[in-house]
């Protein structure tokens, strides 16, 4: 019986230890074929992913607020509005952040809460920042000498997407006006 298998296999050219590993080679070209079809099959797949993404996403301070005081360091509750300029949906998993106040780093930090933003739609975010005494204190000692009121902030970070290595980088900025006559 075993005899007989051996000479199928033989015949059928699978038995690797005969033919000088003929088998072994008729073997390979099917495998290479799956193999190479799979891989071009995900890179063209991955392709296609951002290429939907003709715009970056915006992303924006909404809110901010002082949630916890330590003697190093404080936490702000911040609000962020991540808009959608393209068609496709946003499936996002994670963020990093860094937000800059008149050309200082003032807070940074990360959520890894997944969200979507609809296409040509947004989102208001929820996320937490860090900062130091430091960071803080060189804020007021600007006001304090007499400097403007004016505070140009810059969040910076990025976002990374279901499906896509990587991350998708953005960067927004804007102005604050605290000087008495801004409303007027």
């Amino acid at each position: 019986m075993k005899m007989a298998i051996k000479r199928q296999l033989f015949a059928a050219g699978l038995n690797g230890s005969a033919g000088n590993g003929r088998g072994l080679r008729q073997c390979l070209p099917p495998l290479f074929v799956f193999v190479w079809v799979f891989l071009t099959t995900v890179l063209i797949s991955g392709c296609a992913a951002t290429s939907e993404l003709a715009n970056p996403p915006r992303v924006s301070l909404a809110d901010i607020r002082l949630a916890e005081v330590g003697l190093v360091e404080q936490r702000y509750a911040a609000r962020l509005r991540v808009q959608n300029p393209n068609d496709a949906q946003l499936n996002v998993r994670g963020m990093e952040y860094t937000i800059y106040v008149n050309g200082r780093k003032f807070a940074d930090g990360v959520s890894g809460r997944d969200f979507r933003v609809p296409g040509y739609g947004e989102e208001i975010i929820d996320v937490n920042l860090t900062s130091t005494v430091l960071r803080v204190f060189e804020q007021f000692r600007s006001l304090s000498h007499g400097e403007s009121r004016i505070f140009r902030y810059r969040i910076a970070g990025s976002l990374s997407l279901a499906g896509l290595r990587g991350s998708i980088p953005f960067s927004h900025e804007d102005v604050i006006d605290l000087s008495s006559d801004a409303g007027k």
